[in-house]
């Protein structure tokens, strides 16, 4: 009996030893000492989907968390916390925030200080009236539940699955860069601050004026035009509801297609779809540059499946693509760019 538990010890110590290895070896490793601020404004619900991978990326690495939010001249926790290690709004209550600018005075930024070494930047597309709003039945009666109206109830409807983010036009409640964060962020870069712009920070919902500001201090521009892999236009799962609605007033005589295609949008109201039977046909192909191979070693093009925008560099500026998407189209459709006016 002794030697048969002696046995199953002994097998579940080799088991477990890549497990308790790897774990000790990540104890031991020191915290990195890089101050970093992370910005999502897009945060409707307690899911926290546009940063939760990003934080758990930071506490792999062992960056330094952020003071907490009601004891600004403390450090936080040993681990970074996706439910209060964020700048944005608060789940279900999106008149709740806090501001780039509001987290940094901006009368106690000069030139030569930044409290962080880095300002990350994971979402600005902002949270919007049509997240919030849905209709219950109450005593016979129904009511229509937003976020001012009753949060909790809404986050029951949300833990329930009855509620999603919406996914067509609606009225903005918070999001975009604001003035003010544009101004830290410019005092952030002049003092000598680093920056990581997730792409539609440059994109709707962030005023043109701003915008023209951010993407001058990275050196690129965005032509207007963004798009994203559908594996099929009519799935109300996936495809934006603004779509089928848009593509009928642009193309009348025209139906949808229903095979996987590359869905382009201008910020103007314009659509296209490239489609083909074959999805290697039109999936964007990620190439990694040259110069940046070192860096970032892929051996192949990956597929890049989700939203990108089309940005052109501005190279006189300094700036260094690192990588790129590649577009393609069946052979028939090769004159896309010249037709859309989408730089090559």
């Amino acid at each position: 009996m002794i030697t048969t538990l002696r046995r199953l010890l002994t097998f579940a110590l080799i088991v477990s030893c890549p497990l308790w290895i790897s774990k000790t070896i990540w104890l031991l490793k020191p915290q990195l000492p890089l101050k970093l601020s992370l910005v999502d404004y897009t945060v409707p619900f307690d899911n926290y989907a546009e940063h939760s991978a990003s934080m758990w990326a930071f506490n792999h690495l062992k960056l330094i968390p952020p003071p907490l939010p009601d004891s600004p001249g403390l450090q936080g926790s040993i681990k970074w916390s996706k439910t209060s290690g964020y700048i944005g709004p608060e789940p279900f209550k999106p008149y709740l925030h806090r501001r780039l600018h509001d987290t940094y005075p901006l009368a106690d930024i000069s030139g030569q200080y930044t409290p962080y070494d880095l300002i990350y930047v994971a979402d600005t597309y902002g949270v919007y009236r049509e997240d919030f709003t849905h209709t219950v039945e109450r005593d016979g009666q129904k009511i229509q539940v937003t976020s001012s109206t009753d949060p909790q109830l809404l986050k029951e409807l949300y833990d329930a699955g009855e509620i999603d983010v919406h996914m067509d036009f609606s009225k903005l409640i918070f999001g975009g860069l604001s003035d003010k964060d544009l101004h830290v962020i410019e005092r952030h870069s002049e003092a000598g601050g680093d920056l990581f712009f997730e792409f539609n920070a440059f994109c709707d919902p962030t005023p043109p004026e701003v915008r023209s500001r951010a993407e001058q201090v990275v050196g690129v521009q965005w032509t207007g035009w963004s798009g994203r892999f559908l594996l099929d236009p009519h799935d109300s799962n996936d495809a934006p509801h603004w779509l089928k609605r848009l593509y009928q007033a642009q193309f009348p005589n025209q139906e949808m297609p229903h095979q996987p295609s590359l869905l382009l949008v201008h910020r103007d109201g314009r659509v296209y779809l490239i489609a083909s039977e074959d999805p290697s046909e039109i999936l964007p192909t990620l190439h990694i540059s040259e110069q940046a191979k070192e860096r970032f070693p892929i051996s192949n093009t990956p597929y890049y499946y989700f939203w990108f925008a089309l940005m052109k560099p501005d190279l006189n500026s300094g700036t260094r693509v690192l990588a790129e998407i590649h577009l393609h189209a069946p052979s028939e459709q090769q004159d896309i760019d010249e037709l859309l006016d989408l730089p090559d």
